[in-house]
């Protein structure tokens, strides 16, 4: 029998063999060199950054103002372990902060406060990340149509609306004032 290169074998105990060259006519339990396990072709994940790997290629991307992406669990991990100090509340957003909960940046003109713990990277905009910014609405903004829960308007919350001022009666308020869940102020 004659293998290319890439072409499977299995053999008698149920071990998958790839064919390491064109025209093998050797089966791998006599010429093994001319063979690989499959299982040693799948790839193997690569090993976590340190904290200090992690440290230098931001310190180094700063520097240099290069972007560097992190996996959000790279992310979180650092948020929780480095010694990078938290933004002060009400700065601007930008990539490579260290965010901790409860932390308030301004994005677009817009508040917003942190509610998972991460390093800001530039495709996690508070705009476009719910699961990780809630917007701060002003007290006495003009309403404006929730999207979902995660910027619903909670109980007590004060808007403008058709030249009145209404006041949420319930949590997770989505309804437009004058609708459903809102007492004029």
């Amino acid at each position: 029998m004659i293998f290319e290169q890439g072409e499977k074998l299995v053999d008698e105990n149920g071990v998958t063999w790839i064919s390491l060259y064109n025209d093998n006519t050797f089966p791998p339990h006599i010429w093994r060199e001319g063979w690989m396990r499959e299982e040693d072709m799948q790839p193997t994940p690569p090993e976590p950054l340190t904290i200090e790997q992690i440290k230098t290629r931001h310190f180094i991307s700063e520097a240099l103002g290069v972007p560097f992406e992190l996996s959000p669990q790279d992310t979180y991990v650092l948020s929780l372990e480095a010694d990078l100090p938290p933004i002060a509340d009400g700065k601007e957003w930008k990539a490579g902060l260290n965010l901790a909960i409860g932390t308030i940046v301004t994005f677009g003109g817009s508040n917003y406060q942190v509610v998972q713990p991460h390093i800001s990277q530039a495709d996690w905009k508070p705009t476009l990340t719910p699961a990780l910014f809630k917007q701060l609405r002003d007290p006495y903004a003009d309403w404006v149509q929730p999207m979902g829960v995660h910027d619903a308007y909670m109980m007590d919350d004060v808007v403008m609306h058709n030249d009145a001022q209404w006041r949420s009666d319930i949590d997770h308020n989505v309804w437009e004032p004058g609708v459903f869940g809102w007492s004029l102020a």
